[in-house]
């Protein structure tokens, strides 16, 4: 055994700069080690895997480790070296159990992976049912915020009819243009298997040319919309469905009704949704 050697090292733990000693044995290196799947920078001090670094994610499964935690297992396996807790860590495909070391106690905590991005495609079921085919796309950022992700969805389409105040008028160059930003997301499970609830912020247009009268029209509005999902994650692919419904509490537009008469229009409308569809996470 060889002699053992005091080392220092700076942190950021909750915005602030903590200095942490400890004593490591001289055979071992101080070598700071980082997973980019997990989002964990550790190191090796004779207390044990020191995590000194944690990166937030899409999947925001590192939200129950800390700074500062001594990892002792992962996945039921004891951890010494930081090398063998990045040997253990790269067999994991998608979450990881660890038994960590806080302070006086010791706690059971679960790590997922970490992406930094995902992209994906849906299709909403009502659209798929009339024979369109064209997708919606979704983007998802990191957040620090443990239930908003920062997710947007995004959808743009040809249409042939616009409803104004339950009546459907056909139209040419009808198009519609939907945006959601998902401003609360709450996940049941860090995954592979991730049910969730989200709630989102909505803004659609649709406008064209009326086909009788050749009359330009247009309907907007804002409300918001629910959603309940299942997302199953495979590696760096995720297949998801979710349903649920929304209101348009501000709509409004201008269209000319059959006997030719220009309208401007408010109301209030409710619907409901059913999306499938594909995420890629990298």
């Amino acid at each position: 055994m060889g002699h053992n050697q005091k080392i220092a090292v700076e942190i950021l733990r909750s915005g602030k700069q903590i200095l942490i000693e400890s004593v490591m044995e001289e055979e071992l290196s101080a070598e700071i080690l980082s997973d980019e799947k997990f989002g964990l920078t550790v190191i090796t001090t004779v207390d044990g895997v020191l995590v000194i670094g944690i990166k937030e994610g899409t999947f925001r499964g590192n939200r129950e480790i800390e700074i500062c935690d001594l990892i002792k297992k992962v996945n039921n396996k004891e951890v010494k070296y930081a090398p063998d807790f990045k040997q253990e860590i790269e067999k994991t495909a998608f979450s990881a159990q660890m038994l960590v070391e806080r302070g006086n106690t010791t706690k059971s905590v679960t790590v997922s992976r970490n992406e930094k991005i995902g992209i994906g495609v849906f299709f909403p079921y009502e659209n798929v049912k009339n024979g369109n085919y064209i997708p919606g796309f979704t983007l998802k950022f990191p957040s620090k915020n443990p239930i908003n992700p920062n997710r947007f969805d995004f959808l743009i389409e040809p249409v042939r009819s616009i409803e104004f105040e339950g009546i459907n008028y056909e139209v040419t160059n009808g198009t519609l243009i939907d945006i959601n930003f998902i401003g609360f997301d709450f996940w049941l499970t860090n995954g592979p298997v991730i049910p969730y609830f989200s709630l989102a912020d909505n803004f659609h247009i649709s406008f064209g040319t009326q086909t009788i009268g050749s009359y330009g029209c247009y309907k907007m509005g804002v409300g918001m919309q629910g959603k309940f999902g299942l997302e199953v994650v495979l590696d760096f692919i995720g297949f998801f469905v979710e349903g649920g419904g929304g209101f348009n509490f501000l709509e409004g537009g201008q269209y000319k009704n059959f006997t030719n008469v220009e309208i401007d229009f408010s109301g209030f409308t409710g619907y409901y949704l059913l999306n499938f569809g594909t995420n890629f996470y990298f």
